[in-house]
């Protein structure tokens, strides 16, 4: 009585059982043959992990378990997409949040499309960058260069238009002769009106 013939894989070329069973996704084949192993292999950055970009992207049961990225003890939130995850991870570019983010749209973060921030490098698309979105603003020294722009505006502002401190002087009770701005715009102490001249027994207690 002869044999059955034995199965070949198509991929591997491998001989055992029959064709229907090295044509499965099995145990017994799949750690060897290429047939069931990805083509492309990412690693991914927080845990070191390789396996296909879907699954290195998916809190699956075998990935998040085990990986930083899904450790909730500092966890965040993107209010652009909703992913949650730890902080570091929602506020960069990983390929983990990145594909799926308008945050990081028209494409990935790495696409030529993107655009990239002057001062500290974020890439994203010209919303993000030009925007001040809470991710960005973390980061980027361009909200520190705009508040020191914004208070040279606000002090040559207050230069022109003679506002200030020090502004209000006396000239006649101070012997403040000249201060900065406009001299027509000085406030000159007057005695309130209502006082009324001062009398001889006042003057008296003043001496």
């Amino acid at each position: 009585m002869t044999s059955p013939a034995k199965g070949i894989c198509s991929k591997c070329k491998a001989e055992g059982g029959s064709q229907e069973r090295m044509n499965a996704e099995g145990n017994h084949h799949k750690r060897s043959c290429s047939l069931f192993r990805p083509f492309l292999l990412v690693n991914c950055k927080n845990c070191g992990v390789a396996g296909s970009p879907a699954w290195i992207m998916t809190s699956g049961r075998h990935h998040g378990w085990s990986c930083p990225r899904y450790a909730y003890v500092d966890a965040g939130e993107c209010k652009y997409c909703g992913y949650v995850g730890e902080a570091s991870m929602v506020t960069s570019a990983g390929p983990h949040h990145a594909a799926r983010c308008q945050r990081f749209g028209p494409s990935r973060a790495d696409s030529p499309k993107a655009t990239v921030c002057k001062y500290c490098g974020f890439r994203g698309t010209a919303e993000m960058v030009t925007g001040m979105g809470d991710q960005h603003l973390a980061t980027c020294p361009r909200s520190a260069q705009r508040a020191k722009v914004a208070a040279k505006a606000k002090e040559a502002k207050a230069k022109s238009e003679g506002t200030g401190p020090g502004w209000f002087a006396c000239l006649t009770c101070c012997g403040v002769e000249e201060v900065d701005g406009v001299p027509s715009e000085v406030a000159v102490a007057k005695p309130p009106a209502d006082l009324g001249p001062e009398t001889d027994e006042q003057e008296e207690a003043e001496a």
